[in-house]
């Protein structure tokens, strides 16, 4: 509701969405609730499947304790190395992580760890769609993205690219804005 009700606020009726993990998620939402909104969708590393056993648990626990003050660089340094191909992509990351205003971070936090799974309903969206995914991400499995292309209802075409990290800097690789443009 929040994105469409921007878009509507800013006085655009028909837009293209390119969204990143928790982002694209979000907007995969708004576009099976009011998909005439979306003329193209960009997806990268999304998943429309419900978190898996305890997933959500420890989803909104890293959430809260991000909200109340952000990742603690000793500890999310080493999760932002397991993300990240370069040491100092890692470092961009977590001084990008501390940047962020992690207290506002709750009600997307909260939606994306209770959402239920919505892969069946992506056929309503019949604007064409580009879905990106690592090929090697273990927070968003390949398959994953796969499976949310084939269940689009426009032209779509699924890009794995060889990356062994999450997508939270694969995103800003030079291969996935190949893709985009």
């Amino acid at each position: 509701d929040d994105l469409l009700g921007l878009a509507d606020r800013l006085g655009i009726d028909k837009f293209a969405l390119l969204g990143e993990g928790t982002g694209a998620i979000i907007g995969l939402l708004a576009a099976v609730s009011a998909p005439e909104r979306f003329c193209a969708v960009i997806l990268i590393g999304v998943s429309t499947h419900a978190p898996a056993y305890g997933e959500a648990d420890a989803i909104k626990a890293v959430v809260r304790a991000w909200c109340r003050g952000g990742p603690h660089s000793e500890i999310y340094r080493r999760v932002a190395e397991r993300a990240n191909a370069t040491p100092e992509d890692a470092a961009d990351l977590v001084t990008r992580w501390q940047a962020t205003a992690w207290d506002e971070f709750g009600p997307f936090g909260e939606a994306t760890a209770s959402r239920t799974g919505f892969t069946k309903q992506l056929g309503v969206i019949p604007c064409p769609a580009l879905v990106i995914n690592a090929s090697e991400d273990i927070h968003c499995p390949v398959i994953i993205g796969r499976d949310v292309a084939e269940h689009l209802g426009g032209t779509t075409k699924f890009v794995p690219i060889k990356h062994k990290r999450h997508c939270l800097t694969f995103a800003f690789r030079p291969e996935v804005a190949d893709e985009t443009v």
